[in-house]
């Protein structure tokens, strides 16, 4: 479930691409780490909303290294990364597309799946 303040960030990073919150449900996604992820599911499309971990005693930026990734990989016409959609960096957050697939564990994980 969402906190009143990530609403608050989903909606502000769903109104930057001119549509309403109120028509998604939020699907907490696995948690990995710091990082807090949910599907934003509506009748017709998804995305992701990806909360960064941020520490005064740690200056990585963490959404900008991600960010300026996943743009360069799409720029080279690379299909299998979300697109970047809308960021909100006083809130860590970003919005990205939503990519379906399954989370493969290390011994289902081929060459084949790399290559």
């Amino acid at each position: 479930m969402l906190t009143i303040e990530q609403k608050n960030t989903v909606a502000s990073l769903m109104r930057q691409q001119g549509l309403s919150s109120k028509e998604y449900a939020a699907i907490p996604c696995d948690a990995s780490g710091n990082n807090r992820v949910f599907e934003l599911r509506g009748s017709e499309s998804r995305f992701a909303v990806k909360w960064y971990f941020s520490n005064k005693n740690d200056p990585r930026d963490r959404l900008d290294s991600e960010w300026q990734f996943l743009q360069y990989a799409n720029k080279i016409g690379l299909k299998t990364v979300p697109q970047p959609i809308a960021r909100d960096d006083l809130a860590h957050a970003a919005l990205y597309d939503y990519i379906v697939g399954e989370k493969l564990s290390s011994d289902q994980l081929t060459f084949d799946h790399v290559e």
